[in-house]
């Protein structure tokens, strides 16, 4: 059971582009710019393959949406 349990704190790729609702293209340039971090998967035995840790994509995610919910506050506060 744990080991499921740690399988399922690590995002593939392939399982980011699933979660998000973003284009494929969008996602790589989040990563390349650094908005998801890889990780090293300890349970991938020797796969190459990038993983992410899925507490970190959360926290990342709520970062985007807090900024455009405050952009979005923002905008549609009136001038004085």
């Amino acid at each position: 059971m744990q080991n499921e349990t740690e399988k399922s704190m690590f995002l593939s790729v392939a399982e980011l582009n699933r979660l998000l609702p973003w284009s494929k293209n969008i996602i790589a340039r989040m990563i390349r710019e650094g908005v998801f971090k890889p990780v090293r998967n300890p349970l991938a035995k020797g796969r190459s393959k990038m993983f992410f840790w899925r507490p970190q994509v959360d926290e990342a995610i709520r970062k985007l949406v807090g900024n455009a919910f405050e952009e979005g506050r923002k905008e549609a506060e009136p001038c004085a």
